[in-house]
């Protein structure tokens, strides 16, 4: 349906996002979050894949969109990469999140800060020490997730102070 369910498999195989799978396993909580653990996971016939929920211009954590797979637009503002997973720290309006995927699913080289990215992927909700949302991670499944919108705007702040400087020189 449009639930979202979080798998804590004892013996995790390879899937691929859009593989339909029958689990099952032990219900419990992991914060806020249903998960079920130390499931058994198999394939089942192919069903579609959920549509995604569109995110408004500046998203808010909304624990409503937990484990949703959504889709918005947001300015990639740095990319950082850790061990096996690629960091990207991106910003819409006011609010800013980071969006993470495998290290082999994504090319760094092909993502420029300042671009207009449509991203889609899992909504993840942060949750402070009170358990309230504090914030939200976006799990990207694979490099087909990002799509650049826009490219990076070609007057940066570097840029436009170079061109002073050459005035001021001349």
């Amino acid at each position: 349906g449009d639930a979202g369910l979080e798998v804590l498999a004892r013996a995790p195989e390879k899937w691929s996002p859009g593989d339909s799978v029958e689990v099952v396993g032990f219900p419990g909580r992991q914060g806020n979050r249903i998960v079920l653990r130390e499931a058994q996971v198999r394939r089942a016939p192919t069903r579609p894949a959920p549509a995604p929920v569109a995110l408004p211009a500046v998203p808010p954590p909304n624990p409503a969109w937990d484990n949703q797979l959504v889709r918005g637009t947001a300015i990639l503002d740095e990319i950082l990469g850790t061990g096996d997973e690629l960091h990207l720290l991106l910003k819409a309006g006011d609010e800013r999140f980071i969006a993470f995927m495998p290290q082999a699913g994504g090319d760094r080289t092909a993502l420029r800060r300042g671009s207009t990215l449509q991203f889609t992927g899992i909504y993840r909700m942060d949750l402070d020490v009170y358990g309230r949302p504090s914030g939200f991670r976006l799990q990207l499944r694979n490099a087909a997730d990002l799509v650049e919108l826009d490219g990076p705007p070609w007057l940066t702040g570097g840029r436009a102070l170079g061109a002073l400087a050459l005035i001021g020189l001349g």
